[in-house]
């Protein structure tokens, strides 16, 4: 009786670690685009455009131009549905050419999370810290990371994501600030992680846990 308790206790809590949701689901880290450049590095427009070449939109080709248009984009990240999980950080990444923050003013004019959360500050906090606070010289490449705040962790779970970008003026050219703000987007990147296990996986092996312990003890009595 007891070797037979033991046994199955084993098995079970087995099969409740192996089968818990957070554990198969998550981290999650998805991806589109790659990086081609050094962070800081100087790069030109035709050199982005090349190396680029290929890769889905809108991470296939300069946005807009400092002179005509303001860079206008969106892409959506599609994962693992996180229903019922408790989401415990999620960051972005983005590579980005040209978005000239060294210019007077904030350069992102939005950036929005699924049509409703707004993360215009959060971006323009990191590029116009770059450089110690002077912000992104013209033709500088620079990846930007950021973390999405707790309160909008409930719109990650359905296992969609998508950014939408746009730039503002003024921008910088050779021959100084320029009307509007183009970029080039290079890659971007989405890290979604819950806590693991989860909280009712312990519960769970817990009651087993006393469970045996009252077959083994009754098998003594």
């Amino acid at each position: 009786m007891k070797k037979c308790a033991v046994v199955f206790g084993i098995v079970l809590t087995f099969c409740i670690v192996a089968l818990s949701p957070a554990l198969a689901q998550v981290p999650i880290n998805v991806n589109i685009g790659t990086q081609h450049f050094a962070n800081g590095s100087t790069v030109g427009t035709g050199t982005f455009n090349t190396a680029v070449g290929g890769q889905p939109a809108p991470f296939n080709a300069f946005c807009g131009s400092d002179i005509t248009a303001n860079c206008t984009a969106s892409w959506t990240f599609t994962y693992s549905n996180l229903s019922g999980l408790t989401i415990s950080v999620a960051t972005l990444t983005l590579g980005i050419l040209d978005i000239d923050s060294a210019a007077a003013g904030n350069q992102v004019a939005s950036f929005i999370l699924n049509g409703t959360d707004d993360l215009t500050g959060a971006l323009n906090a990191a590029s116009e810290g770059l450089n110690g606070g002077a912000g992104a010289p013209n033709s500088q490449y620079d990846v930007l990371t950021m973390s999405i705040p707790s309160t909008y962790f409930t719109d990650l779970q359905s296992g969609t994501a998508t950014f939408a970008l746009t730039l503002q003026g003024p921008g910088l050219g050779v021959l100084g600030n320029t009307t509007d703000n183009g970029a080039g987007l290079d890659f971007s990147s989405l890290y979604i992680d819950t806590p693991e296990p989860t909280s009712w996986t312990f519960v769970l092996i817990g009651l087993l846990c006393i469970g045996i312990k009252l077959v083994l003890n009754k098998g003594t009595a």
